[in-house]
């Protein structure tokens, strides 16, 4: 059902982040960029959330901030 897909969506894309962020961490990383699809559909909670690039590893915002987020965590360079 569309129920069922809403919320395993939202699992998988929360796992994501955390085995990204954990990736980033063991590699050393500090600074990450919290990054929207850049178009329309972004919400003005994800907006400011890339707005406050880069951020600490400890304190950005984890996607997905909320159903059918399409934000991801880079490292920032």
């Amino acid at each position: 059902s569309r129920a069922v897909r809403y919320f395993v969506d939202l699992a998988a894309s929360g796992a994501l982040a955390d085995g990204a962020m954990d990736l980033y961490s063991a590699e050393g990383i500090s600074k990450v960029l919290y990054l929207t699809a850049g178009d329309g559909m972004v919400c003005g909670e994800c907006g400011e959330a890339e707005e406050g690039n880069p951020w600490d590893e400890s304190e950005v915002p984890r996607p997905p901030r909320h159903g059918k987020c399409r934000c991801v965590l880079i490292p920032a360079s």
